[in-house]
């Protein structure tokens, strides 16, 4: 229970913290999602070691898994059918493009400069080839742009975030069970689009069909997150 109180009590700060600066993101235009990972460099064993991985112990991965979740539904919750209809054939090229070349780029400069270690440089490219909705979004309410433009962004940060945790995640999953076929990792990577398309396509329609007869309960506020657990467990 030591262990678990100041990590509960750390949830509490950040939570309280990222509200904060989310105020001072409207005055100030820096990103909530930029301090937030200053306070995490802080107080993390490169600055002040106040917080190791291993201080998170066995509900850090449980941390992640909510959090990726949570990620990946922010991503999605910002598009809408007809955003997608109209920007979805011209945006794919420019995502798909943008994404590799920012892969491309990243993954030779950390290789040649910083790491010479592949996996650790594929890993950090795919994580820096996001187009982040946390950043984008925010910054498009205060933009005077069109519509169609305020769609082409939003379509394109939410792909290029599911893109880059895909492939982090498999690049993971590949190093850690040993497997580093090139081949292996493409076909797990597809595979991996493909199955989240249509589970993800399959759990929108059907929590859409039935979210209005769910509202009529009390207290149903968390369901589409229950929801989005279950399906994640799926």
């Amino acid at each position: 229970m030591e262990h678990i109180t100041p990590l509960v009590f750390s949830l509490g700060i950040i939570i309280f913290a990222a509200h904060l600066f989310t105020t001072l993101f409207e005055k100030t235009k820096i990103p909530d999602v930029l301090l937030l990972i200053l306070i995490g460099i802080i107080i993390g064993p490169k600055m002040l070691d106040l917080l190791k991985p291993q201080d998170f112990g066995y509900v850090g991965p449980l941390l992640s898994t909510v959090a990726l979740i949570l990620m990946l539904f922010e991503g999605g919750n910002h598009l809408s059918l007809s955003n997608l209809r109209e920007s979805l054939k011209d945006c794919v090229p420019i995502t798909f493009s943008t994404f590799f070349l920012t892969f491309i780029i990243s993954f030779l400069v950390m290789y040649m400069v910083k790491t010479q270690d592949l996996f650790s440089s594929l890993y950090a490219a795919a994580i820096l080839g996001s187009i982040s909705p946390a950043v984008v979004v925010p910054f498009l309410s205060l933009l005077k742009i069109s519509d169609r433009t305020r769609s082409l962004l939003f379509v394109e940060s939410a792909l290029t975030d599911v893109l880059s945790i895909v492939m982090a995640l498999t690049l993971m999953d590949n190093f850690l069970s040993g497997h580093g076929n090139l081949m292996g990792f493409i076909g797990k990577v597809i595979s991996s689009l493909l199955l989240a398309v249509l589970f993800g396509l399959i759990g929108a329609v059907l929590w859409s069909t039935i979210l209005e007869k769910v509202r009529q309960f009390p207290n149903s506020i968390f369901t589409s997150l229950a929801f989005l657990f279950v399906l994640y467990g799926i």
